[in-house]
């Protein structure tokens, strides 16, 4: 399973862009996550959360971004085979997807890199690189 995850799904190839992973239709509101690749097998994520939702709690900021990297090389089988129970899923499970191995692993924890409070979600996305935010 882990061998067949480092091969590059071809529409992710040359393609440098996030594309959404997991959220809210709304995620302004109630947060989101996008990933992209960002290196032979590593990949980015960056995840929207508000504070007056998540909460109740804006004396900071309204707004906490984080930014992750998952890096498919350094993935043990016990790892994802946890991630993936967290979902209900073993790796033997039909039809897993890159995209649910990713969210699964992200979800699962440990690997943020980097974070930023700010007021002005479209900024501060636009700091990790995510300049049009789209749920599709």
């Amino acid at each position: 399973m882990i061998e067949q995850l480092q091969t590059i799904p071809n529409d992710l190839i040359n393609d440098h862009r996030y594309h959404f992973l997991t959220g809210d239709i709304n995620f302004k509101t109630y947060g989101g996550a996008w990933y992209k690749l960002d290196g032979p097998n590593d990949y980015a994520i960056i995840e929207l959360h508000n504070l007056e939702t998540d909460i109740n709690d804006t004396t900071s900021s309204k707004y906490l971004i984080t930014e992750s990297c998952i890096d498919l090389n350094t993935i043990t089988l016990p790892t994802l085979t946890s991630a993936l129970k967290c979902y209900g899923l073993t790796i033997e499970s039909p039809n897993i997807t890159l995209q649910t191995v990713i969210e699964a692993l992200h979800s699962y924890g440990g690997y943020t890199t980097d974070h930023l409070y700010t007021n002005n979600y479209l900024k501060g996305l636009a700091y990790f690189g995510l300049t049009k935010p789209s749920h599709n």
